[in-house]
């Protein structure tokens, strides 16, 4: 009696492995993905409720501050007005993070975007919205131009460029 597999039995197990694997594999990397986006979609939403609620009772503008827990390995902190994601979008030879997010001085130029010079924000009961904005904001940024990996499924998950004053109200201009 002969013991042992066949060369052709052992190369079909191989095979059938190797589709096995090919199949898996971009499974897992995309799990990996929706997790740690999952867990960036939850930090924004904290530090857009946080931020607001500590400048609000200790008129102190910080987000390191407010959300002292802030994950490590999936933000860079700048500094206590400025958190950068380290998921990293790619293109040519420019790194970008995912999501910037600003804590931006009211009546003054915005750190990352010149554009938005002076806000006119509409108060509630001001008929002609002609009032310079004068308390800080939270400005949350996203890359929607160049959506690789992870970048793909924030932005997929719905996380858009916001404005927040720091009242906890959305500001649109």
């Amino acid at each position: 009696m002969k013991r042992g597999f066949s060369m052709i039995e052992l190369i079909f197990v191989i095979v059938i492995l190797g589709i096995l694997a090919s199949v898996a594999l971009p499974k897992l990397a995309a799990t990996r993905d929706d997790a740690s986006a999952s867990g960036i979609k939850s930090d924004v939403g904290t530090i857009t409720q946080a931020v607001p609620a500590l400048y609000m009772s200790q008129k102190v503008p910080s987000i390191t501050q407010a959300v002292p827990s802030l994950n490590i390995n999936s933000w860079l902190i700048t500094s206590q007005y400025q958190v950068d994601t380290k998921i990293q979008t790619t293109t040519s030879a420019i790194n970008s993070p995912c999501i910037t997010i600003n804590i931006v001085e009211g009546n003054t130029t915005s750190p990352s975007n010149a554009a938005i010079a002076t806000m006119r924000w509409t108060a509630a009961g001001d008929p002609n919205g002609a009032n310079n904005f004068p308390y800080p904001w939270l400005m949350v940024q996203i890359d929607g131009e160049t959506k690789t990996g992870a970048c793909d499924v924030l932005y997929n998950m719905g996380i858009r460029d916001q404005n927040v004053t720091m009242q906890g109200f959305s500001i649109v201009w």
